[in-house]
């Protein structure tokens, strides 16, 4: 989450810079192949992990402002097989002049479109074109990722048992994924599987998980 924080603010600081090397906004991407298989619910865990990591980074302001500052001060326990700090000198440039409570808020706004903090808002969209998707948002700011994946009602009734806010359901949403590579779009994670293999381009993809 740092690392992608990191590449949004150098994109959004030095937009001019980058323009000549049609560098686009960065996008999170998190990627598996047999997300919604109907082998059995168990092969949802992996986007309820997700889901319950961003939930948590923005409902406990606390622990994220806590582990931030182990990561800035070098005292966590990520390390490599040979002892090495694997953030050294990663994120100088995002933790340069900054308090760890200020890098949370920037994350909130950079990341998450909240400037003001939530909690994670999940909710299936109905229109004709967004058949699959989610939409992530904190609160009622604008949304900051999208879900696409098979079963969208399998995710979003997981996600409900596990104790998110699940909102209600529209009559008509447009859809999130359609219009990521346009200018103005709000999402900045993107979290699918089997859409991504059959065929699905975006200069913006900057980070990866794989699920």
């Amino acid at each position: 989450l740092l690392a992608f924080l990191q590449q949004l603010r150098l994109h959004r600081d030095h937009r001019p810079e980058l323009a000549p090397y049609l560098l686009e906004k960065p996008l999170w991407v998190f990627v598996g192949s047999k997300v919604t298989a109907s082998t059995g619910v168990q092969e949802l865990s992996d986007i309820q992990q997700i889901l319950a990591y961003l939930d948590d980074f923005v409902r406990d302001r606390t622990a994220a402002v806590r582990r931030i500052g182990l990561i800035q001060s070098g005292n966590h326990a990520l390390v490599d097989g040979a002892g090495r700090n694997i953030f050294a000198n990663r994120l100088a440039l995002l933790f340069s002049g900054r308090t760890p409570e200020q890098i949370y808020d920037e994350a909130l706004t950079l990341i998450f479109n909240a400037p003001t903090g939530g909690t994670l808002r999940i909710e299936r969209l109905s229109g004709a074109d967004a058949e699959g998707e989610i939409a992530l948002s904190v609160g009622d700011h604008d949304a900051f990722g999208v879900i696409n994946v098979g079963d969208a009602k399998k995710v979003v009734d997981q996600a409900k048992d596990n104790g998110m806010t699940v909102a209600e359901t529209g009559d008509f949403k447009e859809s999130l994924f359609r219009r990521i590579n346009t200018g103005d779009s709000s999402i900045n994670v993107l979290i699918g599987a089997m859409k991504f293999t059959e065929g699905w381009s975006s200069w913006r993809v900057s980070t990866m998980g794989l699920m």
